[in-house]
C-alpha cells in the first residue's frame, strides 16, 4: 500500500465525507468523494480506486443498490468495499456481506478504527 492507494468514499452527507476524506488524507491515502451512489459509480469506473467506502443510507440507490452494480461489472467487482450504516440499518449488514462487501463500520465510528480495517481489507 503506497501513497498512491485510491480510496473512493461514497456518502450523501458532506459533513461525512469532510471527516473521512480528511482523516485517509492525514493517515496518507489518495482520496476521491462522491455524494451520490450513481456518481460514485461514474467515479468507479474511471478511476478504479484501489477501496471504496459506501453509505448504506443514500437517496436514489442505497448503498446496498450501488454494491449490486459494482459486483456485476467486470472491471469493478474486485475493489473491496466498506459498507458504512447507521445502527438502526444493521440488519441489512447481512446482506451487504453477502453480496460481496468485505468490511463493514457502524456510525458513530472511530476514525482510527475505520483506517485499521481498511488497510487490513486492502492487504488482504
Amino acid at each position: 500500500m503506497g501513497k498512491d492507494t485510491i480510496i473512493l468514499v461514497i456518502d450523501d452527507d458532506e459533513a461525512i465525507l469532510e471527516i473521512i476524506t480528511q482523516s485517509l488524507n492525514t493517515s496518507g491515502f489518495v482520496t476521491l468523494s462522491a455524494q451520490s451512489g450513481k456518481e460514485g459509480l461514474e467515479i468507479a469506473a474511471a478511476r478504479k480506486p484501489d477501496a471504496i467506502i459506501l453509505d448504506w443510507m443514500m437517496p436514489e440507490m442505497n448503498g446496498n443498490e450501488v454494491l449490486k452494480t459494482l459486483k456485476n461489472d467486470n472491471a469493478l467487482k474486485n475493489i473491496p468495499v466498506m459498507m458504512l450504516t447507521a445502527k438502526d440499518e444493521i440488519n441489512n449488514i447481512s446482506e451487504s456481506l453477502t453480496m460481496g462487501a468485505k468490511e463493514y463500520i457502524v456510525k458513530p465510528f472511530d476514525l482510527e478504527n475505520m483506517v485499521i480495517r481498511l488497510r487490513n481489507m486492502i492487504a488482504y
